[in-house]
């Protein structure tokens, strides 16, 4: 075997979804230079593009290949894992930064209640 030989099954084989152990589907919500934000039925996720490869139906594409609205599969590296908040939540600062949201989140969920995966602020009267 050659390195001719061995360097497309290389390549097949680093860029197929088997080479990533863990998936999740969303919908493109934007993008930004390092990742892709996606609304996927857990909530809103953020998806760096360093950690994952991206398909839309069978056809692999990088991040300049995700509009918004396209329906996407991401597969993800075992060194990552996929952090959500609400969509409600994530509506409310929508210029944040993805770190500033999963933070945010995490301090104010208390104020917040979960009907059947449609999310509302508390009422504290």
């Amino acid at each position: 075997m050659t390195i001719r030989t061995i360097l497309p099954t290389l390549t097949v084989l680093l860029l197929s979804p088997s080479a990533f152990a863990n998936h999740l589907t969303g919908t493109v919500h934007h993008t930004d230079r390092k990742g892709v934000y996606l609304t996927t039925p857990n909530g809103m996720t953020y998806v760096p593009s360093n950690s994952a490869s991206f398909r839309i139906g069978n056809t692999v594409v990088g991040l300049p290949g995700l509009s918004v609205g396209n329906r996407v599969n991401a597969s993800y590296n075992n060194g990552w894992n996929p952090q959500y908040v609400p969509q409600a939540y994530y509506a409310q600062n929508p210029n944040y930064n993805w770190n500033q949201h999963v933070n945010g989140w995490r301090s104010d969920q208390r104020n917040w209640q979960n009907n059947n995966g449609h999310w509302s602020r508390r009422d504290h009267h």
